[in-house]
């Protein structure tokens, strides 16, 4: 993000940002649909999974035996890489060429980013879901509510509470 904030001066950036508990369960689902995330030995593959969510050992809460069992990392390693994530990017491009979208709102932003652009009215196409996930595995509604909610509030909490106040304000 520096380099290019750095190296493009007049570029303008979208930040498209999901709330994090949606994020983390897609994130999930989509590691469980390709096992070789995990398990790969290829040395690029390791190392970008390293740097998202660190290396192993990993320590688990006992709420989290579901997680361990299935192969994949701690609650605190998917909160902590969406919050440095989004933190990084709102920190590093200058607000005036910055757009930040949320994921639910893409459908009916076209105007929002015409303009933040200036691009011509009606000149973007519609919106497409394109990662969808084959399979669902919802890992997170069989951890106990309140230990996802302190997670959440310990790792996630200022970025939340700031663009997504409506699922921080029912978690407490």
């Amino acid at each position: 993000m520096e380099l290019l904030a750095d190296e493009f001066p007049d570029a303008r950036f979208i930040l498209t940002i999901r709330d994090a508990l949606s994020w983390t369960d897609s994130m999930m689902n989509f590691l469980l649909n390709k096992p070789e995330f995990m398990t790969s030995r290829k040395p690029h593959i390791r190392e970008h999974m390293e740097v998202q969510f660190g290396s192993p050992p990993y320590v688990y809460a006992p709420e989290e035996e579901i997680l361990q069992k299935n192969g994949l990392h701690p609650l605190s390693r998917y909160l902590k890489y969406w919050t440095e994530h989004n933190q990084r990017v709102l920190n590093l491009v200058p607000p005036e060429r910055l757009l930040v979208i949320k994921t639910t709102d893409i459908g009916h932003s076209s105007r929002a980013i015409e303009t933040f652009l200036n691009l011509p009215p009606n000149s973007l196409g519609k919106a497409v879901h394109s990662n969808s996930a084959p399979a669902r595995y919802s890992l997170l509604k069989q951890i106990p509510d309140e230990f996802v909610r302190a997670q959440v509030q310990a790792h996630c909490g200022e970025l939340m509470q700031k663009y997504f106040p409506e699922v921080m304000d029912p978690l407490g």
